[in-house]
């Protein structure tokens, strides 16, 4: 009985606008449209050791009706969701 993270973030696929927002989400080998993005924030932690954390966060709501949670992060270029 090992323990796990809830809602922990996963790898996503992404495709951006010209103004790098999130467009469409990959889910299950299916893209998503996304319909409006609700809210957006910006995380910076520890930027000055090796290991700092930069993150571009968005609420969004997909053309089905879901509401997911996306974060860019920054330094690495990778997408991830987190209530998909």
């Amino acid at each position: 009985s090992a323990l796990r993270p809830l809602n922990a973030p996963r790898r996503v696929d992404v495709r951006e606008d010209e103004a790098g927002q999130p467009q469409a989400i990959r889910l299950n080998g299916a893209w998503l449209e996304v319909a409006n993005i609700e809210d957006t924030w910006r995380l910076e932690e520890e930027w000055w050791r090796d290991d700092s954390l930069a993150r571009q966060y968005y609420e969004t709501n997909t053309e089905d009706g879901r509401r997911i949670t996306l974060f860019h992060d920054l330094i690495r270029g990778i997408w991830y969701a987190q209530k998909p």
